[in-house]
């Protein structure tokens, strides 16, 4: 099967994590067979406007002169309101499937430039039969959003978690590791892992150290990511006076990241985005056999059990934040034990090669019905 693969966010060298999951959806079908040819723009959101305008009105022209030339069997669109109105056109001189996969922001974010591509996103909703989500937090968003029915919807967790490389550690791998970042037995470790923008809740981490680091519990904090927002970070760590505290790591490869995992005793997930519809990074570290407290909200609420695998707090709230972590830091060793075997547990069935087998199965046999 051929498929045409358009996305406004791919990996790059320069930034590893930028869409990965369209990476790990290309590589899974891939090695079941399905050859693509690819629509893809590399480029991060945070340039001026009209170097932004620039990379997307070369992408949309890409999708046409490609998507008319090509010979294929199905059209697979990650992101797909950021180029509907290039599949609205290319819509017109096809009668090949498309499916859309939608992630979060492209479909239910409120800013100006949303609104524009709701102008066009929704025409070719109703052109579309088939359409993918991350969470089924998110194949009801879509449902209510845009009125398309449930049994239309699949959930694919973005291309799944592989336990072969998001595993538990063993003792003296992490002795090891905790060695060389000279962090001490006796130290609780916090992680963060994401892009650093306000809504993914970075500030509240941050604060979160503060009051421990005040409170002289022995604690030590990890941040890994990349964003527009570097600078504020490194200034409020900088004025709260807590660099000895937070190490602070650029994005790193995708195949390094269950060390830091591994380091950490507690994974935070302070998202306040309402568009957050998996957040993998949460079941990256569960894997890892790392509970995690993540704020009560999009896909992090349907995948974490408070007191099984984690613990949930109220968006936005930092004094609940700072009492679930209290409560953690509280606990008895055999309690936290149960919580990371529980962690662990609680993933299988986001497993990669179950999760790929069987969108691959649909996408066979939603191109053999046509």
């Amino acid at each position: 099967m051929k498929v045409f693969l358009i996305s406004n966010m791919y990996p790059s060298e320069q930034n590893p994590r930028y869409g990965i999951f369209v990476k790990r959806f290309e590589s899974e079908m891939s090695a079941r067979g399905i050859t693509f040819s690819k629509s893809i723009m590399t480029a991060k959101y945070d340039k001026p406007a009209h170097i932004k305008l620039y990379f997307y009105v070369k992408l949309y022209f890409d999708i046409l002169i490609k998507g008319l030339r090509l010979k294929k069997d199905m059209i697979y669109v990650h992101f797909p309101s950021h180029t509907s109105p290039a599949l609205i056109i290319l819509k017109l001189f096809t009668n090949k499937p498309i499916v859309l996969n939608f992630h979060g922001v492209d479909a239910i974010s409120e800013t100006k430039e949303q609104k524009i591509f709701r102008f066009f996103l929704i025409p070719l909703i109703r052109k579309t039969s088939f359409f993918v989500v991350p969470s089924e937090y998110y194949r009801k968003v879509i449902s209510d959003e845009f009125k398309a029915p449930e049994k239309n919807i699949y959930v694919y967790p973005s291309g799944g978690i592989d336990q072969s490389i998001f595993r538990k550690y063993d003792f003296d791998e992490i002795f090891k590791a905790k060695q060389s970042f000279d962090i001490k037995e006796d130290e609780i470790v916090l992680g963060f892992v994401s892009s650093f923008i306000k809504e993914k809740g970075w500030p509240y981490f941050v604060d979160l150290v503060s009051h421990f680091n005040r409170s002289n519990t022995k604690i030590k904090a990890i941040m890994i990511g990349g964003g527009k927002e570097i600078e504020e970070v490194d200034k409020k760590i900088k004025n709260l006076n807590l660099q000895d505290k937070i190490m602070r790591l650029d994005a790193v490869k995708q195949d390094s990241l269950p060390l830091y995992y591994n380091l950490m005793d507690i994974f935070i997930f302070p998202t306040i985005s309402k568009t957050e519809s998996l957040g993998l990074v949460g079941l990256e570290a569960l894997a890892c056999g790392i509970p995690v407290i993540a704020s009560d909200i999009g896909g992090p609420s349907g995948y974490i059990k408070h007191d099984y695998n984690g613990m949930l707090f109220e968006p936005g709230n930092l004094k609940d934040l700072i009492n679930k972590t209290n409560t953690f830091i509280g606990l008895k060793r055999e309690n936290r034990l149960e919580l990371k075997k529980n962690a662990i547990d609680s993933v299988k069935k986001y497993e990669k090669t179950k999760v790929n087998h069987e969108l691959y199965r649909i996408l066979v046999q939603l191109n053999t019905s046509q």
